[in-house]
């Protein structure tokens, strides 16, 4: 039988951090509840980050609230379940290197502050022209994209991958990123 997240918080007597799953997620996927306002139960607020593959991820940055606030879109819903063995990262200072490394690479979402497609997000000026974004990744020194913009962009248009090599300069503006 599925909960809700504060009824599984409730359950495992209100610690956090702790892991949940919502049903119709893959086993790939879960999300990190790092803090709980509930006034009363079963219901309240819930805050916390995405896993995808063992990795902070930036998959559900499409929810404004989740993206800014970092609240857990339907958290009250009865459709979650308590990952009792997820790995969570209770180390605050890495969280935070990831949080800065996230502020500085663009998810699909980020808009463009350059170029002729200033103003426009990731996706529209990769659907526009795709060959842009890889020419920025080469050539503009402090764009860089998430991994999982990365992959969302493969997916958008049929057949198209990123080269290798862009791939692998994108890596490296990450870790840069993360040592800034």
């Amino acid at each position: 039988m599925s909960l809700n997240i504060f009824e599984i918080w409730d359950g495992i007597g209100r610690q956090t951090p702790f892991a949940v799953r919502r049903d119709h997620w893959g086993e790939e996927q879960h999300a990190v509840v790092e803090r709980i306002e509930c006034e009363k139960l079963p219901y309240g607020k819930a805050f916390g980050y995405p896993v995808v593959n063992g990795q902070n991820s930036d998959r559900f940055e499409y929810d404004e609230q989740w993206r800014n606030e970092k609240l857990i879109p339907c958290c009250g819903c009865y459709q979650w379940t308590f990952i009792e063995d997820a790995e969570i990262n209770k180390d605050k200072k890495l969280s935070d290197q990831y949080r800065k490394r996230l502020n500085k690479a663009l998810s699909i979402f980020s808009k463009l502050t350059f170029g002729k497609h200033k103003g426009y997000t990731v996706e529209q000026a990769f659907l526009q022209n795709n060959q842009y974004i890889e020419w920025a990744l080469l050539n503009v020194e402090k764009f860089c994209l998430t991994k999982e913009a990365i992959h969302l962009l493969e997916g958008m248009v049929a057949g198209f991958k990123f080269p290798d090599q862009i791939k692998r300069i994108n890596d490296q503006k990450l870790l840069l990123c993360l040592k800034e």
